[in-house]
């Protein structure tokens, strides 16, 4: 394995449990393992669970870089080969399915089944008015940039940030670099390629990456099941959730 950054920088992460079979749970976007604990202890005694907390997240730190999904799949990766596990379990939700994705096409020997929880890793679908919004914002961001690179300031782009910029770019602080490079990507190809058993679960009500997402995941993963589970948002797991997310999960690890 070549010496890289990714190397040098392995993951924080607690363990719960200590049974054979290996579960990896990757977080979502300004998250940490700890959000994990419920539903990993839901799934005890069964399986030995690792919370881990994502470089740049929870008690990991920031990679001196700008990582994309590449990069991080590659620090989880050198962490599960640390374990000396012939294979392991993968749950990721949200920005910890991008990386999940990334890991399943790669090390294909490493990965025995993957759960993907509201995940990210293909461009959402945008209507006619909303794409011609984005080209507007796109080019007008480059044109800021350059009065800005001219000025010597930030002026231009942070005010445009700040009137259009979501939620997660508000709030990345200095991770900035890296939403913006893992936004851009499209893993549409390489998930065709993914051939462990997966499972994919959403919730109705998910706002951040809809169920179409899902949907479309289902289609271009060969051995995929999806389930769609009313009345829930983006993070089904946690509150009311919580039990019937970890009911699919162990039905479909006893089943496959």
């Amino acid at each position: 394995m070549k010496n890289n950054d990714n190397d040098a920088l392995l993951p924080y992460a607690e363990v719960i449990g200590e049974a054979d079979r290996t579960i990896i749970f990757l977080h979502g976007w300004q998250r940490s393992g700890d959000y994990f604990r419920d539903l990993a202890m839901a799934l005890q005694p069964d399986f030995s669970a690792h919370l881990l907390d994502l470089p740049g997240f929870g008690r990991s730190p920031k990679p001196a870089k700008a990582w994309g999904s590449v990069e991080f799949a590659e620090c989880v990766e050198n962490y599960i080969c640390k374990l000396a596990k012939e294979q392991i379990i993968l749950i990721g939700h949200s920005f910890g399915g991008r990386v999940s994705l990334r890991l399943a096409v790669k090390r294909p020997d490493l990965v025995s089944h993957m759960i993907l929880i509201g995940s990210h890793g293909l461009r959402a679908k945008r209507g006619f008015f909303k794409e011609i919004k984005f080209i507007a914002l796109t080019v007008s961001g480059k044109i800021l940039k350059k009065i800005d690179q001219i000025i010597g300031f930030d002026f231009f782009k942070d005010l445009l940030a700040h009137r259009f910029g979501s939620r997660d770019y508000k709030q990345a602080g200095a991770l900035k670099d890296i939403l913006v490079k893992l936004v851009a990507e499209d893993q549409t190809e390489s998930a065709k390629n993914i051939s462990c058993q997966t499972l994919l679960i959403w919730g109705a009500n998910d706002q951040e990456t809809p169920p179409e997402m899902g949907k479309r995941l289902n289609k271009l993963i060969k051995n995929s099941h999806y389930i769609e589970l009313e009345d829930l948002g983006h993070e089904p797991f946690n509150g009311p959730g919580l039990s019937l997310v970890a009911y699919h999960i162990k039905k479909f690890l006893a089943s496959s």
